[in-house]
């Protein structure tokens, strides 16, 4: 039995690991300063994670 990710899950893994390090990491210092992000710029992540299809992946 295979119990090794699919070429799909491949992808979808490194998707989400680019968009982490990319978009989200450089945030993190502004965040743990300030305590939450601006208005602006989390939509501006939560537009970015729609169109990569990872925004509300847990929701099915």
């Amino acid at each position: 039995m295979d119990f090794g990710l699919t070429e799909e899950q491949r992808l979808l893994v490194s998707t989400i690991r680019a968009f982490v390090r990319d978009e989200l990491k450089p945030l993190e210092e502004q965040v743990e300063r300030d305590g939450r992000l601006d208005d602006t710029i989390a939509d501006d992540i939560r537009r970015r994670s729609q169109a990569l299809g990872l925004y509300a992946v847990n929701i099915p």
